[in-house]
């Protein structure tokens, strides 16, 4: 068992354990309410069984007209109220977050859950005593006409401004807290990243978006999927911003975009105000301590190794003692 303390993390284990379909792998989504942003956070939904209560307001017709357009089983149920996300491969998320931007994206509600692993959690029984039916056309032609309350978890949360905690925070709690969420560093220089073809068909598979939102240049085995990166433009240390990263795709060199020297791709697909909330944020006091800190020779001679991107201790360390 996994608890997962924070939306970032359910949100991350989410779209882990409904990942890429596998042959034989049976998926379920139980979620009360599915919201007009809720491709952004399942991910991959050809074959996935959404059940779900149509509640005008909460639930977002739109958005299921596109989830069962790109392959996923949709059936209504009165009442729901439980955030199960179930693989049969991969395990199970029960959260108190559905599948909408108010719960997981940037600015949105605090939600926690914990992940069981396969085998723990008996999906039919849970489906059973909810008793699904199959959505229908006309059931989303409702829902689409219903009138919206003046109150919805949805409204609820539109233009909220992001919201997180300080670096130093962070650092207070990564000695406390295991399951602190961890970054890395990349840079750019002024060389145009432009999405390669792979990235690009990534990610229509993925959320049936066409251009990701970024991209980065690595090498081989320095970056995995569903992690953040700490970015700036190299070496002027500037345009310092968070890169969420969906998944690495090894560029072929037949490609107009291949780099022999940074053969892979970092992909964000999404923009910032769809994605959980990073790290910390990367406030005034942060950004002009790290353009002091970054620059000294010692770490100028890390990025020149360019070996990899995990974050030195002491440089963390360095980055307290600036900001005070």
């Amino acid at each position: 068992m996994e608890v997962l303390y924070s939306s970032e993390s359910v949100s991350r284990k989410i779209k882990e354990v409904l990942g890429q379909p596998r042959k034989g792998d049976r998926r379920v989504a139980l979620v009360a309410f599915v919201g007009r942003h809720a491709e952004s956070f399942l991910p991959h939904p050809d074959g996935l069984e959404i059940i779900c209560w149509l509640r005008p307001g909460a639930t977002d017709a739109v958005a299921l007209t596109n989830l069962e357009e790109r392959g996923a089983r949709l059936f209504k149920a009165r009442r729901l109220h439980a955030k199960v996300y179930w693989s049969s491969r991969r395990g199970c998320v029960i959260t108190s977050a559905n599948a909408s931007a108010s719960a997981l994206a940037r600015g949105g509600l605090t939600e926690v859950g914990v992940w069981l692993p396969p085998g723990a959690v008996d999906i039919q029984q849970m489906i059973d005593k909810a008793g699904p039916k199959p959505i229908r056309r006309k059931d989303l032609l409702l829902l689409a006409k219903a009138p919206r309350p003046a109150f919805s978890p949805e409204r609820e949360l539109e233009g909220n401004a992001p919201r997180g905690f300080s670096f130093s925070r962070w650092m207070e709690d990564r000695e406390k807290y295991p399951e602190t969420v961890k970054w890395k560093i990349g840079w750019w220089n002024d060389k145009t990243a432009e999405a390669s073809a792979i990235s690009k068909r990534m990610a229509k598979m993925m959320f049936a978006v066409p251009e990701p939102h970024d991209v980065l240049y690595v090498k081989e085995g320095q970056v995995d999927e569903r992690e953040w990166l700490l970015t700036f433009r190299h070496p002027a240390v500037t345009n310092l911003a968070w890169m969420w990263v969906d998944f690495p795709v090894t560029v072929p060199p037949t490609d107009e975009t291949y780099d022999p020297d940074y053969p892979v791709q970092a992909v964000q697909v999404l923009p910032p105000s769809l994605l959980s909330q990073p790290p910390f944020l990367l406030d005034r006091a942060f950004k002009a301590a790290f353009r002091k800190v970054i620059a000294r020779p010692e770490y100028q001679e890390w990025i020149d190794r360019d070996d990899t991107l995990e974050v030195p201790s002491k440089l963390l360390e360095d980055l307290i003692e600036e900001i005070g």
